[in-house]
């Protein structure tokens, strides 16, 4: 079963207010719907260049108010207002009765979805490389300040013969987290070979505990939460493969890439003398996930493995060298470690 929301819906009436505000009965409702229906298709469609991302309705008795949400309001107001006037009068032939037209300036069409869905609309339309588009809005989305971005394109991309689907993310998308301000965004583009379907998400941030999403706050993550290493080590806290052993004094952890680093440290000055044990193991995953994903969406993928280190446990055995000079190679891979530790020997058993 399907389990996608739609992110507009599944907010409204309660973090995002209804973009038709009227009340009807039963029998003139239908009408006053499809009503709202004709305005929004008609200004879409005849003032596309004007960017219009939202158009809201609210009805009296008297009169209806039609609020238009618009990137370039010169192209709808036009010079000294008589586009706007022109427009009035076009909807009240439409509708029958008296319109009142207000038009607002959205202030960031840059993290809009329905604006970023018709901008890739109009490049494919234009026979620009689908991919090349997608990742030039994603982008373009980021560093216009939005908190995350996902796209999908549906269709026979790139015109090939059978239709597929590709999706690009960046950033958080917590669709299922209501206090997230979710925009989204829904377009077509006609091509020669069929119509191609976007979809674009974008995460605006977080909205405030109380009011209605009007402004959203900075989206924050979650700290790097390294749990409690508690006692000693029980078992490999002795000398068991070589006579020179590293063994650590504070609880941490070991990156794989710290492991590494002190081997590759270790076996340049060795050489071909004497012989290294690596003790420890990077067992544990480590990943970083936003602190607004919701319980049951996993962890996510590993950044980086690490070992779980405790106080007393061996990190590296030397063998077939002198004292003396496997002090100077524990001193080198001392300075890897991002915990303290300690030379020791092999204990006679």
């Amino acid at each position: 079963m399907g389990q996608k929301v739609h992110p507009t819906g599944f907010r409204t009436g309660i973090t995002e207010p209804w973009k038709s505000r009227w009340y009807a009965s039963k029998r003139e409702f239908k009408d006053l719907l499809l009503e709202d229906v004709r305005v929004r298709r008609f200004l879409k469609t005849k003032y596309r260049a004007a960017a219009i991302p939202k158009v809201e309705i609210e009805r009296t008795r008297d009169e209806v108010k039609v609020i238009l949400h618009t990137a370039r309001p010169g192209v709808i107001i036009g010079r000294k207002g008589q586009e706007v006037d022109r427009l009035q009068e076009e909807l009240q032939e439409l509708l029958g009765r008296r319109v009142n037209l207000k038009v607002e300036e959205v202030g960031r069409p840059e993290i809009q979805a329905q604006l970023i869905a018709e901008d890739i609309a109009d490049q494919l339309s234009k026979r620009a490389a689908f991919r090349r588009t997608l990742k030039r809005a994603i982008d373009a989305t980021m560093d216009a300040g939005a908190k995350g971005v996902k796209v999908q394109l549906a269709g026979r991309l790139g015109g090939a013969e059978m239709s597929r689907c590709e999706k690009a993310i960046a950033g958080a998308m917590p669709l299922s987290t209501l206090r997230a301000k979710i925009d989204y965004g829904f377009c077509e583009a006609p091509t020669a070979q069929g119509n191609i379907g976007i979809q674009v998400w974008v995460n605006q941030g977080m909205y405030e505990e109380t009011g209605d999403g009007a402004d959203a706050q900075e989206v924050k993550h979650r700290k790097s939460q390294r749990g409690r290493i508690k006692g000693d080590a029980t078992r490999g806290n002795r000398v068991v493969f070589g006579d020179y052993g590293l063994q650590a004094e504070q609880p941490g952890w070991l990156a794989a890439a710290t492991i590494e680093a002190g081997r590759i440290a270790a076996q340049q000055y060795l050489r071909t003398e004497g012989r290294l044990y690596v003790r420890v193991f990077p067992h544990k995953s480590i990943t970083s996930i936003p602190l607004e994903t919701r319980m049951g969406k996993g962890k996510g993928e590993p950044e980086f493995w690490a070992a779980v280190i405790k106080p007393g446990m061996i990190l590296y055995e030397i063998s077939g060298v002198t004292e003396e000079a496997a002090r100077i190679c524990m001193a080198r891979l001392a300075h890897k470690m991002p915990v303290r530790v300690r030379f020791v020997k092999r204990r006679p058993m």
